[in-house]
């Protein structure tokens, strides 16, 4: 396992830096280079594929630990961490169709989670984004309310609805790569 996840100096760094993040509503960049440098974001990434192969009961032990150090960080690095996490555990159970999420985050993709929508209490399960069938795959249109990894992420994984069989809509799952065409970015969060 890569030191730098376990050095209290990192963790007490973290600890450091948090207010200002919060007091000057910016994001947590020196954490998230530590973490990544550290080798945090290839926890959850199978040793086959160069990670550090930990089960999901160790990453969230080592999140759990990072929170009580830098609640935002944490959340954060989670956002990219539970997509690595959930391939790794269908490619541990035989399902190999999201094979290609490990591979991009051992090569180095930042993947973050696109699905908080305002007035829809249940994402995942319903959305306000709309998906409609093209030649190809699907045209998205919609607005999300916030992503925790927006500064850093090339891979956004996000969630829109298919309606166009009114009897039987159906959620589609995404995943926009940063360098896409079509998308804008707001920057209106405000910690505060």
């Amino acid at each position: 396992m890569a030191r730098g996840i376990h050095d209290r100096g990192f963790q007490h760094r973290c600890r450091e830096r948090a207010p200002g993040y919060d007091r000057d509503n910016t994001f947590c960049l020196d954490d998230f280079n530590e973490l990544k440098t550290a080798g945090y974001l290839r926890m959850a990434i199978p040793k086959e594929f160069g990670g550090l192969g930990m089960t999901l009961a160790q990453v969230a032990r080592e999140t759990r630990l990072l929170a009580q150090y830098a609640p935002a960080t944490a959340l954060c690095i989670n956002m990219h961490n539970y997509w690595v996490g959930d391939a790794a555990d269908l490619w541990r159970g035989g399902d190999k169709s999201c094979e290609w999420i490990l591979k991009d985050a051992a090569a180095g993709e930042v993947f973050a989670a696109g699905h908080a929508e305002h007035g829809n209490d249940i994402p995942g399960l319903l959305s306000a984004a709309k998906a409609e069938r093209v030649d190809g795959g699907y045209k998205l249109a919609g607005r999300k309310a916030f992503g925790s990894l927006t500064p850093v992420w090339t891979r956004l994984g996000g969630h829109a609805m298919d309606t166009s069989d009114p009897k039987a809509p159906k959620i589609v799952h995404f995943f926009l790569p940063r360098d896409a065409k079509g998308y804008a970015i707001k920057e209106t969060w405000d910690v505060m």
